[in-house]
């Protein structure tokens, strides 16, 4: 804006010029004068230039303030207008603009055009032809395509092209539909619905059925009811023919066959059944016929119909079925009883029934019914087998046959042996026979209750609760309760108590199981670590490198050292704990032995007293045996073991040992064997072959107690 100011007669005058192509003068005030000191009417200013809205073909514009606005109103600077445009078109990139010094920016880049079509959907049995801008996508409006449907389909309302327009395809979107059907013409003859309804439209619905009659003295030939299936008549369209004869019909009476057909032009051989051929037989048609030869005597042999005026004129035959044989019976085990006839020929129709021992046979495949079927016997054979046996389905018990194949079907033939497989080594197979029907000797069931322990390797034996008895079975009998004894360096799981019950088959709580103890971790040790003389109880002697220990009970003792433990008197004391210590780390390793006094009664076991020589040092260690233990001894020493007991004699006790390999039991030298009295065993030089357990036990009786030998 520039400013001049001029004095006119004495008052002052300013005239203002606004920025051409930009600005105007607001309120149209150009020119102002001074009057007692003041611009009268007042200071002039410029503004931007506003700005006049154009129109917008195939839309409109709008503002947030003014909403719809018409083409020509001016809108002030800075303010933005909004193109909206009709249905079936849109703006392209610009879609608004502002008001800038009387012009909208970028407004030529407004526009409304018009929308492109999303893809066509699929239709069913139909496609779509090439489109014909080369299938761009969208496709841009003006695209036409053409719908092609497959056979049997037209297009629906015979829409067959399609375009583009304002973003949606022009018509709807097509469809192939089923062709219909033009109704067929049928001299002689008419059309109607299902429903016995007129027809009254040319052109039949796909799937509609339609019935077809005859006039009077006409037959008809082909299907009664069609049906239009995707613009043909199916089956296929029949023909109203005058004065024809249906197929002659066959009966029990009238077993017929066709020789001749003078209108069909056959001539066939005598047993070839031809009667039954959907075919219309013309007036004046004339047939040969026969009674069928393979089941039936005729009396007049051939015979000739002819077709008049819609009949036949013979339509029956006098066939006569064939006879049989009497049905042999050989076998004196399988009587037969005839039924309808006591001749020698049965007439057609006869029953002969089988009557079997129900207790020892069967009739072979069910049959026991013969019938006389035109000259033959079905089935031809009426026999009794014997009858088979039914393997019962016991818990724990399988079955095989002697050529160890497994049993699958349970009904076995009469002659065959069974071998009846325990699951449980204890119990011993036993081999049956099927013999008509029962089994020689009775099947058995396996399952006894009993509980089979199955993790047996840590556990040393097992005591019945009831009565006491020791045992090293690997199962236990129904309704025992247990308690087990584990190995050396083995134990109950924690919690465990040690009680197990078998009751039909089960264990409770559960099955018995020892675990290895666990190794516990050295802890730190002092320097040159030591281990207190252990506490030596009333008749307990150590013994340390073969000579009984001196050392007081506050004396200590080296870390490696080794004890082993026995009672003063053998006959009236027995070891309790372990008859061995070593000092490892400042800390004593086995159970502290005590020596208890023996209080025998007969039902006691007997003692096991082991002296053991090595081979190398001649050196004799005794060793007292308590509670089914075990000793661990040198490959090659020389063993001797000992058993007494107090109430009974020596000829009342006996080793046994675990196998073949151990010698005859032999008496030991009092000299070697000192204080140990009764019946002993020796082994002069001991190898793996005589590792096992060795059991002394009161001669017929079932008390007994044994030590284990293992070589180190």
């Amino acid at each position: 804006m520039t400013v001049s100011v001029d004095v006119v007669e004495g008052i002052e005058e300013m005239t203002i010029a606004c920025n051409e192509g930009t600005h105007e003068p607001a309120d149209n005030i150009t020119n102002v004068i001074c009057l007692q000191n003041k611009w009268v009417p007042f200071i002039p200013k410029c503004r931007p230039n506003p700005c006049k809205v154009p129109e917008l073909n195939n839309g409109h514009y709008h503002s947030s303030l003014l909403g719809r606005i018409q083409s020509g109103t001016e809108m002030e600077h800075g303010q933005t207008i909004y193109a909206k445009c009709e249905n079936g078109y849109e703006t392209t990139k610009f879609y608004f603009t502002s008001c800038k010094y009387g012009e909208f920016k970028n407004i030529e880049n407004i526009s409304c055009v018009e929308k492109s079509c999303k893809s066509l959907k699929k239709i069913t049995n139909g496609t779509f032809d090439e489109i014909e801008n080369g299938e761009q996508l969208p496709w841009i409006p003006g695209t036409k395509t053409k719908v092609i449907c497959e056979n049997g389909f037209i297009p629906k309302n015979g829409i067959t092209n399609v375009t583009c327009q304002r973003g949606r395809w022009q018509p709807d979107e097509p469809s192939c539909i089923p062709k219909s059907c033009l109704l067929p013409f049928i001299p002689n003859g008419y059309f109607l619905y299902r429903n016995h309804k007129q027809i009254q439209d040319k052109l039949i619905k796909n799937g509609t059925a339609i019935k077809t009659f005859c006039d009077s003295n006409h037959n008809l030939s082909g299907p009664k009811t069609i049906v239009c299936t995707y613009g043909k008549w199916l089956p296929k369209v029949p023909v109203c023919q005058k004065y024809s004869c249906i197929p002659l019909t066959n009966s029990t009476t009238s077993p017929l066959v066709l020789l001749q057909d003078t209108h069909h032009r056959k001539d066939q051989e005598i047993g070839s059944v031809s009667l039954f051929q959907d075919q219309l037989h013309p007036h004046g048609t004339v047939v040969k016929l026969a009674c069928d030869p393979s089941k039936y005597k005729s009396k007049n042999g051939v015979t000739t119909s002819t077709c008049l005026n819609g009949k036949w004129t013979v339509t029956d035959l006098e066939c006569q079925p064939f006879s049989c044989l009497q049905l042999k019976n050989d076998s004196v085990s399988s009587p037969l009883t005839l039924i309808g006839s006591t001749s020698r020929l049965m007439l057609h129709s006869s029953t002969v029934e089988l009557h079997c021992n129900p207790q020892t046979t069967i009739p072979l495949n069910n049959n026991i019914r013969s019938v006389c079927q035109y000259g033959k016997w079905i089935p031809s054979l009426l026999e009794c087998k014997p009858r088979p046996c039914v393997l019962p389905e016991f818990k724990e018990t399988s079955y095989r046959f002697l050529n160890d194949e497994p049993v699958v079907n349970f009904t076995i033939p009469s002659g065959t042996y069974i071998h009846v497989i325990c699951e449980k080594p204890h119990l011993i197979p036993t081999v049956v026979l099927c013999h008509y029907g029962k089994w020689v000797l009775p099947v058995r069931s396996c399952f006894d209750g009993s509980c089979y322990i199955s993790q047996s390797e840590n556990i040393d034996f097992w005591t019945d609760t009831g009565s006491g008895e020791i045992n090293f079975k690997n199962y236990v009998h129904n309704s025992t309760s247990i308690k087990i004894s584990c190995k050396l360096n083995s134990r109950l799981l924690n919690g465990t108590v040690n009680k197990f019950t078998c009751l039909e088959g089960e264990w409770s709580p559960h099955e018995p199981f020892c675990e290895k103890k666990p190794v516990k971790a050295p802890k730190l040790l002092r320097t040159n670590p030591v281990c207190k003389h252990p506490e030596q109880g009333d008749n307990v002697v150590f013994v340390w490198d073969n000579v009984d220990s001196r050392f007081k009970g506050n004396s200590f003792i080296a870390n490696g050292t080794s004890f082993h433990a026995r009672c003063t008197d053998v006959g009236n004391f027995q070891l309790l704990g372990s008859n061995f210590l070593s000092c490892q780390n400042g800390i004593w390793y086995g159970k502290l032995p005590v020596c208890q006094k023996t209080e025998e009664d007969e039902s006691a076991p007997p003692r096991i007293y082991i002296n053991i020589t090595t081979t190398w040092s001649d050196e004799r260690i005794r060793y007292v045996v308590t509670a089914n233990g075990s000793v661990v001894i040198n490959a090659g020493d020389r063993l001797q073991l000992g058993c007494s007991h107090n109430l009974y004699e020596t000829k009342d006790l006996e080793w046994v040992p675990p196998n073949d390999s151990i010698p005859v039991p032999e008496s030991i030298p009092e000299t070697i064997a000192s204080n140990v009295t009764g019946v002993r065993l020796h082994i002069s030089h001991f190898t793996p072959n005589n590792v096992g357990r060795y059991i002394c036990r009161i001669k017929n009786s079932s008390l007994f107690h044994f030590v284990k030998i293992i070589i180190l």
